[in-house]
């Protein structure tokens, strides 16, 4: 007469396509997708997609083609309350488990006795036959003397610290195969960076940064896996007219925790229908894109030269996370406590200076941690004894083991593993961990990026000023040598002596150094008054321009003004003059996206608008451009403009319509009609992100736009000496250009002769 509850577990095939056979025209919507545990499987897709890869360009192997990249496998796209499973997992499991897992797959979803165990041996077998696929395909490409690189899906730690497990098992294990381990931190997703309006940060979310550990985690199981590359896909899912200097300053992060190959998300070759928005080039500067990649390349210098000078450890609790994940709703959180711990670890220790590795629980033996003074086991409740075992053998060599906001329980029933100390807060492990040989003073010095790096004879200090203003910083170090200083972006090498002890780092926004301490300095180093933005005393005034100027670097000057969107269902918006007599109710254009995806058999056409304020005259080359031919009809001041024809700022397919004869001074209005894209078709399964994107759209011409976001724009008219200085860069000063405009604060501008900035933005 008890009631009772009745829980069934049952087998399913997967019915959704990830983009496998979709996203063209003409796609019959078609389902299924590989199986990626299935050995037999992943060998045929090896020789059926990178065999057809070696058959038709096999003699371009290992020059010309350097390497393949994959993109966020996964064994299980997770949906529900659902987990991977199939006869090859089942094999696998009884061959290293001793006992069939069908009966107790229960355990996997209910917290019931004996569920913590079973799930540690569940996820331990996906991860080994996950991993021992990708395995083969690396061996595949080192073969054929090719590197073999990619990232999986979810790798970072998020708010419930579970994501990754359900899809890979353990993201560590599956990257140590690859030949260049690698991650995606796409977005402005830079750790020391303030949240501000129409920045894309996904990943920084509940207060504090995953980011770190996201990057870092790449370079520690290189570290131990041998693996000389570590790459990240960056750059991309930003806002179409997202600029260089912030790809700049995510590059510094990235060198910073130990990211040596770029995979550049943003370099696709069209802004045409299917390419547009978030996943763009962000500025259109081609002939001067070197300028960027010379100085990544420095910055991968630095992340290549010998190794982090760490003496602390964190452990990634991967026991406790494979014990307590359930596959059942995994976004509710049931990790926040410690997700929060272990990503808030992180933050604290790089902004005191304390260098560090992430080590797994499958770590190396003791002789091989015996570089670490400190570990640190943030988060972590369970521990199983062979890993306990390995820290025990640490401890014998005299390291010390630190608990951080937890209490850990060996797995096998024994009771508590008892540390050397136990920190009650990420910011309490500092009393434990030895300190930086050096000091980094100064006001703003917290939001400082510093990681020091050595091969033996030499170290290397990366310094990254990432936020908003000048920082005057104090250096002081003890270890000895001379010291100079490394320009990523010019590759100058200066000199850098000490006064009374101390040396004065002067850095502006967004700029990083390097610091080279070394016996012997380097023959012919320049003085120090040769690297810009770095003066000490009568220094300062180390550049000095006479007149009107200013350095432009590119075909003409782009401004974006803030958007307003209406959709037209039945097309009325020309019959009813909706650019001079505009219906109410506008959705705001955030983040370069529609409010909501619609496709043209609901609506054909949207409408947008904004607003530009000129300050003085009209430039005579003053133009609306879209990064597309989508754009039907444009109104300026109720004057409908004709299109003059193509004109290539970002690519090709850029349409430009001249708008100098409709504006004034004073504020101007415009109105677009817009085709919705063929794209927008949801069941085209272009994800969607793709099909929700509005149309690009600039204002052109000489002018200065101060940057005012969300606001409307003003501009300036450019005065004939400034088109002069665009000029002297387009006949080959672009290089010195490039070195004067970094050298001065963004609002050290002169004021043009003409014209002046309106204060009703």
């Amino acid at each position: 007469d008890r009631p009772v509850t009745l829980h069934t577990v049952h087998r399913k095939p997967l019915e959704r396509s990830l983009l496998n056979s979709g996203a063209a025209a003409g796609g019959w919507g078609q389902r299924g997708q590989l199986d990626l545990l299935d050995p037999e499987a992943f060998q045929l897709w090896v020789d059926y997609v990178y065999g057809e890869y070696e058959r038709r360009f096999g003699q371009y192997f290992g020059t010309l083609i350097r390497g393949f990249f994959t993109d966020e496998p996964q064994a299980h796209s997770f949906e529900g309350s659902s987990a991977p499973f199939n006869a090859a997992f089942r094999r696998e499991f009884q061959a290293r488990c001793g006992y069939d897992p069908v009966d107790q797959l229960l355990k996997l979803f209910l917290p019931v006795p004996g569920a913590e165990a079973f799930r540690r041996d569940y996820y331990g077998t996906l991860t080994e036959l996950f991993s021992s696929n990708f395995a083969k395909l690396n061996a595949w490409c080192a073969k054929r003397d090719l590197l073999f690189t990619g990232h999986c899906i979810y790798e970072e730690v998020r708010n419930n610290m579970q994501s990754f497990v359900l899809r890979n098992g353990d993201p560590h294990r599956m990257l140590s195969k690859f030949s260049a381990p690698g991650c995606d931190l796409l977005g402005h997703t830079v750790p020391y960076l303030k949240e501000q309006p129409g920045l894309h940060r996904k990943w920084a979310a509940d207060h504090y940064n995953n980011t770190i550990y996201t990057a870092k985690f790449v370079a520690s199981t290189a570290r131990w896996s041998g693996a000389e590359r570590t790459m990240c896909e960056a750059f991309g899912v930003r806002n179409g007219h997202s600029g260089i200097a912030g790809q700049k300053l995510i590059n510094d992060f990235l060198a910073a925790a130990g990211i040596n190959l770029v995979n550049d998300n943003t370099l696709v070759y069209t802004l045409s229908e299917l390419e547009r928005g978030s996943k763009s080039f962000s500025v259109p500067w081609w002939h001067l894109y070197h300028l960027f990649t010379d100085t990544s390349a420095r910055l991968s210098c630095f992340a290549s030269f010998g190794r982090l000078a760490a003496k602390t450890a964190v452990m990634v609790p991967l026991a406790t996370i494979w014990s307590r994940t359930r596959p059942v709703n995994w976004t509710g959180g049931e990790f926040a406590a410690q997700s929060q711990v272990f990503n808030r670890l992180g933050e604290v220790l790089w902004r005191h200076r304390i260098d560090f590795e992430y080590i797994f629980e499958d770590a190396p033996d003791a002789e091989a941690l015996k570089v670490f003074d400190t570990i640190l086991l943030p988060a972590a409740e369970v521990l199983t004894p062979e890993v306990a075992a390995k820290l025990d053998a640490f401890r014998n060599t005299g390291g010390k083991i630190v608990t951080v906001a937890a209490t850990v329980e060996l797995t096998d029933g024994s009771g508590v593993y008892h540390a050397d100390g136990a920190a009650g807060t990420p910011e309490e492990a500092l009393a434990f961990v030895p300190k930086a040989p050096y000091t980094l003073e100064g006001e703003g010095a917290e939001d400082v990026l510093s990681v020091l790096r050595s091969d033996g004879t030499q170290f290397w200090l990366l310094v990254a000023n990432q936020t908003e203003g000048t920082k005057t910083l104090t250096l002081r170090h003890e270890l000895g040598g001379a010291t100079e200083l490394l320009d990523p972006e010019t590759g100058r090498i200066c000199e850098f002596p000490a006064q009374e002890g101390a040396r004065t780092l002067i850095l502006a926004e967004e700029q990083s150094v390097i610091v080279r301490i070394a016996d012997a300095p380097t023959p012919g180093a320049l003085p120090r008054a040769e690297l810009a933005t770095l003066p000490a005393g009568a220094e300062k005034e180390v550049l000095r321009i006479g007149g009107d100027w200013a350095f432009d670097f590119g075909r003409c000057d782009l401004a974006f003004p803030a958007l307003e969107l209406r959709f037209d269902p039945l097309d009325r918006g020309l019959a009813d003059r909706w650019y001079a007599a505009p219906p109410a109710e506008w959705f705001p254009v955030v983040a370069d996206q529609m409010p909501f995806n619609i496709c043209q058999k609901e609506c054909m056409y949207y409408w947008m608008r904004g607003k530009f304020t000129v300050a003085g005259e009209v430039p005579d080359n003053l133009a609306l451009v879209f990064s597309n031919a989508t754009v039907q009809n444009v109104f300026v001041n109720g004057a409908e403009i004709a299109s003059d024809g193509k004109f290539a700022v970002y690519d090709h397919e850029n349409r430009r319509y001249p708008i100098a004869a409709a504006a004034h001074p004073g504020e101007n209005e415009f109105y677009l009609r817009i085709q919705i894209s063929l794209w927008n078709d949801p069941e085209l399964l272009l994800s969607a992100y793709q099909r929700d994107m509005v149309l690009l759209t600039m204002l052109c011409g000489d002018f200065l736009a101060p940057w005012r976001r969300r606001m409307r724009l003003v501009m300036v008219q450019m005065p004939t000496t400034w088109r002069r200085a665009r000029e002297a860069a387009w006949e080959g000063n672009a290089r010195a250009a490039y070195v004067l405009h970094r050298a001065l604060p963004p609002r050290c501008r002169p004021t043009p002769r003409r014209g002046s900035t309106s204060s009703g933005a």
